[in-house]
């Protein structure tokens, strides 16, 4: 039996939920002094964002800017603020492995995490949906449960 089609809007802002969930435990865990337990949560996170942020890149935008022809468009931008995110996760799982504060480091990710979600969950994802070819669509669902599933291990 088929499994029915999961747009892209639904599979990664769902996944934008998750992560949000594993980083609160990150700053519980950090706030209380948990350390052991901050570094194994931000670990989690960590590698979930990462091969979030790879799904988008290698596999998400290529498509949108062949269907769009949007090459100077969000994408743009967006690779940007994934440089900026990967640069605050470098910094936080620095803090943690000296067992630093994060408070200050976590506010910046947070912030630009907040504003790039807004603008894939209101812009990228939508417009991808409509605007990529349904065979596209299917095949990159597929290659995005696969690749969260190791992500999520």
């Amino acid at each position: 039996m088929n499994e029915a089609f999961v747009p892209v809007q639904t599979l990664l802002m769902a996944h934008h939920r998750r992560l949000d969930e594993v980083f609160v435990r990150v700053q519980k865990a950090a706030a209380e002094r948990d350390f052991q337990t901050a570094r194994g949560a931000f670990r989690q996170f960590s590698v979930e964002l990462r091969a979030h942020i790879d799904i988008e890149e290698k596999d998400l935008f290529p498509l949108f800017e062949t269907a769009t022809g949007m090459v100077q468009g969000p994408t743009v931008v967006m690779r940007v603020e994934h440089q900026q995110i990967n640069a605050s996760l470098d910094e936080i799982s620095a803090l943690l492995g000296r067992e630093e504060e994060i408070s200050l480091a976590a506010r910046r990710l947070l912030s630009v995490l907040s504003a790039h979600n807004q603008q894939e969950e209101g812009i990228l994802y939508p417009l991808s949906d409509k605007q990529i070819a349904r065979a596209d669509l299917e095949s990159l669902e597929k290659t995005i449960k696969a690749k969260l599933a190791v992500a999520m291990r």
